[in-house]
């Protein structure tokens, strides 16, 4: 088996095992997605390091986007958008640099707010 075929089924169980957690299949318990994780022929680390590698540290979160534009827009200030796209342009480069960008809206932005795909 090459490595590349080795990679690909190791990313499908973890995906499946991650896609389980999200749709409720195992659940948000924690001893739960440890009994999931303890079935994996990869040891923990091993895992770990998998969905390190593949999952990106930083994404261009709308909250974040919407500040930036309306920084650029109406105070004619592009330094956060400089910022976030210096930050998303190494998603998967862990920094404290990147810290801003891995927070959460304000409570209640993504009441009302949607985006042209209707999300």
């Amino acid at each position: 088996m090459s490595s590349t075929t080795g990679n690909k089924t190791k990313l499908s169980a973890l995906t499946l095992a991650a896609l389980g957690v999200v749709f409720g299949d195992i659940g948000t318990s924690p001893s739960l997605w440890h009994a999931r994780l303890s079935r994996q022929s990869q040891s923990g680390e091993e895992s770990m390091q998998l969905m390190q590698s593949v999952n990106p540290t930083v994404i261009p979160r709308n909250h974040l986007v919407e500040d930036a534009l309306q920084q650029a827009v109406y105070a004619n200030d592009l330094s956060a958008f400089q910022a976030l796209l210096a930050a998303i342009s190494q998603p998967y480069v862990a920094s404290d640099l990147n810290d801003p960008y891995q927070q959460a809206p304000k409570a209640g932005f993504d009441d009302a707010y949607k985006t042209f795909c209707g999300t």
